[in-house]
């Protein structure tokens, strides 16, 4: 079985990856490619790290994707939610 990306780092690489998720959960390229080299990790690892950190985030915060927010507005038997706002 695959190792998960979030738990794949070192306890400190972690630590560091969460620093900078919280400074911002959408870095440039240029802010991943310095933290992968300050924390000695492959640039495409960070970027999977961050893809998959901001999917988690987005479920804990309840985040509904597009797509399927997209289909609750269209479906005609969700009207009624729309029209009571």
């Amino acid at each position: 079985m695959a190792q998960n990306i979030l738990e794949k780092f070192q306890p400190e690489e972690i630590k560091r990856l969460e620093d900078a998720f919280r400074e911002s959960h959408h870095p440039d390229t240029l802010s991943l490619r310095f933290l992968a080299a300050e924390i000695g990790i492959p640039n495409d690892e960070v970027e999977k790290w961050f893809e998959a950190r901001l999917s988690k985030w987005r479920k804990d915060e309840g985040f509904i994707p597009i797509a399927e927010r997209a289909a609750f507005l269209t479906n005609p038997q969700n009207n009624s939610v729309k029209n009571s706002k």
